[in-house]
C-alpha cells in the first residue's frame, strides 16, 4: 500500500491489497507454525510487537494506522473466550 498517501486518494485496489497484507497476512502467519503445538499442549505465550500507528493516527496514514490497529487487537480476546 503506497505509504502517506490520503485514503480518498487511494485506489480501491491498493486498499484491498494493503488490508489484505497488514491485517489478514498478519492473522494467517501469527497462526504458523507453533499454533498446533501450542493447542496440543494446551499452553505457550505468543508475543506481537507493534507501533504507535496503531494508537495514533497521523496524517495520510489513516489507513496504515487501521491496519495496525486491528493487529494491535487481534489476541485481545472478548470475555466470551476468555
Amino acid at each position: 500500500m503506497p505509504h502517506g498517501i490520503p485514503s480518498r486518494s487511494l485506489a480501491p485496489i491498493n486498499l484491498v491489497r494493503g488490508i489484505t497484507v497488514l491485517v489478514t497476512g498478519y492473522f494467517s502467519m501469527s497462526r504458523v507454525p507453533f499454533s498446533p503445538t501450542m493447542a496440543s499442549a494446551d499452553r505457550g505465550h505468543v508475543v506481537n510487537t507493534g507501533s504507535t500507528s496503531g494508537h495514533l493516527v497521523y496524517p495520510r496514514g489513516n489507513v496504515y494506522s487501521t491496519t495496525k490497529f486491528a493487529q494491535m487487537n487481534a489476541y485481545v480476546p472478548p470475555k466470551e473466550e476468555s
